[in-house]
């Protein structure tokens, strides 16, 4: 799959309609990120459909997974 410079521009569209939508949820994000989140972290996701059904998921975070992030939310300065 080639890669697509448009999608750059529309992925950073997302994010700012995200931000907008959800303001609660980014700041505390965006804010908390560099205290809660650090190599080896436990992160777990749970989602609650609309019908009741909960799915869950786990993640322990690795160095390139806090990267990716801290790029996601323009977080580039190397964390010391």
């Amino acid at each position: 799959m080639a890669f697509n410079p448009k999608n750059l521009v529309h992925l950073k569209d997302r994010k700012n309609i995200f931000k907008q939508e959800h303001p609660k949820f980014w700041n505390f994000f965006a804010t908390q990120w560099r205290d809660l989140i650090q190599e080896g972290t436990v992160l777990d996701v749970k989602f609650t459909l609309p019908d009741g059904q909960v799915k869950e998921a786990r993640m322990k975070m690795s160095p390139n997974d806090i990267k990716t992030v801290d790029m996601f939310l323009n977080r580039t300065k190397e964390k010391k």
